[in-house]
């Protein structure tokens, strides 16, 4: 697997946690939100998941009904004003998303109709683009038949599409990659930090070898008042290369 000087349709973020979206949106690589971006994973049971979203269009993600509020104290409060909660299904912990508890779903809602238009994208990439590269950036153990169903089930869906996978995991026993095919592992031995999270590590310089096919290819939206009345005037226009 060679990534460099290789452009994507898109660049996409699988979560683990929040370093890879924000690596992606502090070198312009991240057009716009997508599903995974800043949900946090435990262990790889999440990425297992995947596989049989991509099957079902991601429909069993972030249900009500399997949504348990986090009581662990190392995840309450670490995410400003926002409430941790576990989708019991997925395994992905949304620690970004609900800032306020969820006692109905008129509260639960707009964050699942914000999800879905994500997964929307997504799904409307894959149908649109032909060449895609995932991130995954994860201090905690993912084994490489997870990645590697992943990779299939995307094959077997969209067999003439090209995936690539990028995964950084950190807290690992040692620094060491390795590759196998479209599938690259970076074991990394340093724990995360600040600057994976808010501005960047020699790790991620990789980003800076590639790019997307159609940069800002994303709707830009301006909002303006007139008058000090309710009413906005919103243009829209799309820029590409």
């Amino acid at each position: 697997m060679h990534t460099e000087n290789r452009k994507y349709d898109l660049i996409i973020s699988l979560g683990g946690n929040c370093a890879a979206a924000h690596n992606l949106r502090y070198r312009n690589l991240r057009p716009f939100s997508l599903p995974f971006d800043w949900v946090f994973i435990e262990d790889d049971t999440p990425i297992s998941y995947l596989s049989e979203g991509v099957k079902d269009g991601f429909r069993n993600l972030c249900l009500f009904e399997n949504l348990v509020e986090i009581t662990d104290e190392n995840l309450i409060g670490k995410h400003g004003k926002f409430l941790p909660y576990k989708d019991m299904y997925t395994g992905f912990n949304f620690v970004n998303h609900f800032d306020q508890k969820l006692i109905n779903k008129n509260v639960y809602l707009p964050v699942y109709n914000k999800i879905r238009m994500r997964v929307s994208r997504l799904l409307n990439a894959f149908e649109k683009g032909s060449d895609f590269l995932f991130i995954l950036s994860a201090k905690v153990p993912v084994s490489f038949d997870v990645i590697k169903k992943l990779s299939d089930v995307l094959k077997s869906k969209y067999p003439d599409k090209n995936f690539e996978f990028e995964i950084l995991l950190f807290d690992s026993q040692k620094d060491e990659v390795q590759i196998n095919e479209n599938i690259k592992f970076n074991y990394i031995k340093r724990s995360l930090n600040l600057y994976d999270f808010h501005h960047t590590n020699f790790e991620w310089n990789f980003l800076d070898k590639v790019a997307l096919k159609r940069k800002n290819n994303n709707i830009k939206k301006i909002s303006l008042k007139l008058f000090k009345n309710r009413y906005k005037i919103t243009i829209e226009k799309k820029f590409s290369e």
